[in-house]
């Protein structure tokens, strides 16, 4: 069962790109079938990549009442969108990855993906957007963008695109076809996540916080202690010294006062002799 699902993914991740890249190759056709008015200058205007037969079937295919019901339709449906992106044949994922560093690996912030997306150059050289809304979207992201750097926010690339652009189902605004949103029931589940995380970090932290001032304390009582039985050890050392000295003092007075009053009495006695 679980193979399965893997090979369903797979195919879905391998064809993703394929069918893009034939969409494109299909509107270049397109676009050279548009550029002549007759079928007889685009026969004689047959692309390289292309066979005659195929260009025959291309060509009548373009012309039918289905493709022409289509195309008007998406090109009425182009007309609506309220931002227009300069990437040209690129896709967002490919506009996205170019703007990863080669030393620390990360891409760009959303603010930044966002302004290579939606400008281009002038004469000039100066960037002009490609509509107001998306130059109205770039001041919102870079807005979110600091918001999370200054309070340390949590916040992916992602969760700052979907604060802004919204989320519609089944695809995911700012990223291009082959990218989706995730669902109500994930974003809760990573956010619970999220939530439930951070709640374990901050006991972590409160533990050893509280681990470190038992340590500190324990250890300022034994240093205290140590230090007090060393000043009481020096402090008896200077008073037997000082002990020492007075009685090496008194006795040596005593004895001086001894020889002293002997050596009168020896006096007295010759004197009486």
């Amino acid at each position: 069962m679980e193979d399965d699902r893997n090979e369903y993914r797979l195919c879905a991740f391998v064809l993703a790109p394929m069918q893009r890249l034939y969409r494109g190759w299909r509107n270049r056709l397109h676009d050279l079938y548009k550029k002549f008015r007759t079928d007889e200058e685009r026969l004689a205007n047959i692309p390289e990549d292309v066979t005659p037969e195929d260009w025959k079937y291309m060509m009548a295919y373009f012309s039918s009442d289905a493709f022409q019901k289509v195309s008007k339709r998406n090109a009425a449906n182009r007309a609506k969108l309220v931002t227009k992106h300069t990437c040209g044949t690129r896709s967002y994922a490919e506009v996205e990855e170019s703007t990863r560093d080669p030393e620390t690996g990360e891409k760009a912030l959303p603010d930044q993906v966002w302004l290579i997306q939606h400008t281009k150059k002038n004469k000039e050289g100066e960037l002009v957007w490609s509509d107001p809304k998306s130059k109205e979207i770039h001041e919102q992201l870079e807005e979110v963008v600091q918001q999370t750097q200054e309070n340390e926010s949590q916040m992916t690339r992602d969760d700052i695109l979907l604060q802004v652009l919204g989320q519609k189902s089944g695809y995911f605004r700012g990223k291009g076809a082959g990218k989706k949103a995730p669902s109500k029931r994930v974003r809760y589940n990573e956010n619970v996540q999220e939530e439930v995380q951070r709640a374990v970090e901050q006991a972590k932290e409160s533990l050893v916080d509280s681990i470190r001032e038992d340590v500190r304390a324990q250890l300022q009582d034994e240093v205290r202690a140590e230090i007090q039985a060393q000043m009481e050890e020096q402090v008896n050392e200077k008073v037997n010294a000082m002990i020492q000295a007075r009685f090496a003092a008194f006795f040596e007075t005593f004895s001086q006062s001894r020889a002293s009053s002997c050596s009168s009495m020896n006096l007295d006695q010759e004197w009486q002799l």
